[in-house]
């Protein structure tokens, strides 16, 4: 996913007012550039997870997974039931690396002229069976406890993003692999 596609066509249906929203807040700087010369830029963030995002029930599949695994392990539950078939990828980005990116962005001098959307994530697709994979490992729960959910379930099938252009204009690119990251989440 480029920047420069987020205005093109409708956004996937499971990420529609996401996609909207982005193209309203975009629309909005476009218009206060014109108009007062602001120059500023929109960061399009990756699915992040780190240290802190134990809130599992909006939907971020990596607190969800850990969540299922303790509960698991305390005996709550007699599998570990994930969202669709494991087959969809998505661009994980440790939220240390996020940081690190939204401050580069404000230490620009001078604001980008002709950005007005900005991709800031790993630039890698981790399919969700090899997150579930690394995740049980990590927390000693046996693969094979892990039952899917329907192909219906997955929404889009496959998000990366391109990060030419933060590489580039930041001299930033994320440096926690997923694995890493996910290792340091299991220690909590």
């Amino acid at each position: 996913f480029k920047e420069e596609s987020i205005e093109l066509g409708p956004p996937e249906i499971s990420n529609r007012p996401y996609g909207i929203s982005k193209r309203t807040l975009m629309e909005a700087l476009r218009a206060a550039r014109i108009q007062y010369g602001v120059k500023s830029v929109s960061l399009l963030m990756a699915n992040l997870y780190g240290v802190g995002m134990d809130d599992s029930t909006n939907g971020h599949v990596i607190p969800e997974i850990f969540r299922k695994c303790v509960e698991y392990k305390r005996g709550l539950a007699q599998q570990i039931t994930l969202f669709g078939d494991g087959t969809c990828s998505r661009d994980m980005l440790n939220v240390q690396d996020a940081a690190k990116a939204i401050i580069k962005t404000l230490k620009l001098q001078d604001g980008p002229t002709d950005v007005l959307g900005l991709n800031v994530g790993s630039g890698e697709e981790s399919p969700i069976n090899r997150i579930a994979y690394y995740i049980t490992e990590l927390m000693g729960v046996p693969m094979e406890k892990v039952v899917w959910g329907k192909r219906e379930e997955n929404g889009q099938q496959r998000r990366a993003l391109c990060t030419k252009r933060a590489k580039e204009l930041l001299g930033w690119k994320s440096e926690i692999e997923l694995y890493d990251g996910l290792k340091e989440l299991s220690s909590y």
